[in-house]
């Protein structure tokens, strides 16, 4: 088996300016070839993309996140070896709109998300929750809308349960759910779902989770608490493999699997398609993005 990488860098709202991430090209014995996209997020717990990278050269990969993109190669390359699109048959899930600013949102901009079918928005919170809260307290129930709320763990469990009992009167008939409200996990409300990213070892299977299959596996089937599935934000190859994934189980509930036309356009972002919350992953074998792929410059690893 021999790896090589093609580094990259992603620039968006939720990046900032020289994301890093890569894409990986794995051959197998038999000519067998797959592809699988490597884009951690250190400042969410990750290894940063170096030390994936030596986790790999070094046939080390005990890393989780290595460990599924190598899971996601190898089925990759499976399908192109017999000549097949893993997307072909498959229904990708509604998405939600994703907000890169809350604070930027109007309700006009809300209504017309509601006109082009989207029923579910999907913002980040935390970061500067008392001025959030009031701009979120004007839009809350214009368009008729379902909210989803992010913390990404950035506030302690007093501040927020102080927040919450503040605002749920107004709040929790508008809310789907709140993912990750706290970053240790140790938390249970009973008047709205709570959903959980970075799953803590203390959740449990009635708990709601979030499923991002470009990193992480798919839940256990013992799991009776609600699902969402969402994408990594990384590169444009990833978001395929997520809306793939997500369409070959079956998920009918509304997912999180756009986002890139936030990103800065190019001809793998435009390769995707969305027309309100359907998306079409792009065109090829495997995963799809097959001439892309074979346009780069591939590096060794070392």
């Amino acid at each position: 088996m021999k790896i090589s990488y093609f580094p990259y860098e992603l620039q968006s709202p939720w990046h900032g300016t020289g994301h890093a991430g890569a894409l990986i090209r794995v051959e197998l014995d038999g000519g067998r070839c797959g592809f699988s996209d490597l884009h951690p997020w250190p400042e969410l717990g990750d290894p940063t993309l170096a030390e994936c990278l030596r986790a790999l050269a070094n046939n080390y990969p005990i890393l989780p996140i290595v460990l599924r993109m190598s899971k996601i190669a190898m089925l990759d390359a499976d399908a192109r070896s017999r000549d097949l699109s893993l997307a072909r048959g498959c229904e990708v899930p509604r998405s939600h709109k994703l907000v890169p600013n809350l604070e930027n949102l109007t309700a006009d901009q809300l209504e017309a998300w509601k006109d082009l079918g989207f029923s579910h928005v999907k913002v980040k919170v935390g970061r500067t929750l008392a001025s959030e809260t009031t701009h979120l307290k004007r839009l809350v129930g214009s368009a008729s809308l379902k909210w989803r709320l992010d913390f990404n763990g950035r506030i302690e469990k007093s501040e927020f349960v102080s927040w919450w009992n503040a605002n749920s009167s107004w709040l929790k008939d508008s809310l789907d759910g709140i993912e990750d409200p706290v970053a240790n996990g140790q938390l249970d409300l009973t008047d709205v779902n709570v959903f959980w990213d970075r799953v803590p070892s203390e959740a449990t299977t009635t708990q709601g989770i979030v499923w991002k299959p470009e990193v992480s596996e798919e839940p256990g089937r013992d799991r009776t608490g609600p699902l969402w599935i969402t994408n990594n934000l990384g590169h444009p190859f990833g978001h395929a493999v997520a809306m793939t994934l997500a369409a070959r189980i079956g998920h009918t509930g509304v997912a999180g699997l756009q986002g890139l036309e936030e990103y800065e356009p190019n001809e793998w972002t435009e390769a995707i398609r969305y027309h309100g919350p359907s998306s079409l992953p792009p065109a090829g074998l495997g995963f799809g993005f097959d001439q892309k792929l074979a346009r780069l410059k591939w590096r060794n690893l070392e």
